[in-house]
């Protein structure tokens, strides 16, 4: 997919293979598409900060400490432990390489769906129910108890943070993009 921009105007161009997934000046906070970076990532830099679009580190570290006891070794899928670094240094290092790797990012996302469908029971849930748990899940922390994750299944943190809006909940922005790609198929 490719959006607006490019050598002939002053707007940057997104090309993605992510479906519907677009770039909006007026929503980013003030930050420009950079396009000097490795092909695999996607980065906005604005005014004061960059962001580096990918999981959170502190994601990445509850998977590590979790995965363990609910994936089955049949999958392959292992993550290293505290335990087997010389340093908590290194080890935090190795968490903010992860991501670089798509296939480990996906490992980490298929760990999270596991761990969910074992605490939380998550394949007992309707498709929607289920959704708007898993984003908040992913947002909230997989290490809370279930009861506080739906407490905060409708809390409205997420806006566009380019003029004063409405907050939205992640569940609901999920459930959105979610109802988007379905419309789509």
């Amino acid at each position: 997919m490719m959006q607006g921009g490019g050598p002939t105007s002053m707007t940057p161009k997104l090309v993605t293979n992510i479906p519907y997934t677009n770039y909006n000046p007026m929503k980013s906070g003030g930050g420009t598409l950079n396009g000097n970076i490795k092909f695999d990532d996607i980065l906005i830099s604005s005014f004061d900060k960059i962001i580096d679009l990918q999981m959170k580190p502190s994601f990445a570290e509850l998977i590590r400490e979790m995965a363990p006891s609910a994936m089955d070794h049949k999958s392959g899928i292992i993550f290293k432990n505290r335990s087997e670094f010389d340093n908590i240094s290194n080890f935090r290092k190795s968490i903010l390489i992860d991501p670089e790797d798509p296939k480990t990012q996906f490992n980490y996302r298929i760990a999270f769906l596991k761990i969910c469908e074992k605490k939380f029971k998550t394949n007992r849930k309707d498709e929607i129910v289920r959704l708007k748990f898993l984003a908040t899940a992913y947002n909230y922390g997989i290490n809370k108890s279930t009861e506080q994750i739906e407490s905060m299944i409708d809390r409205k943190f997420f806006n566009t943070k380019l003029f004063k809006t409405e907050n939205y909940s992640y569940a609901d922005v999920s459930l959105f993009w979610y109802k988007q790609f379905m419309a789509g198929k």
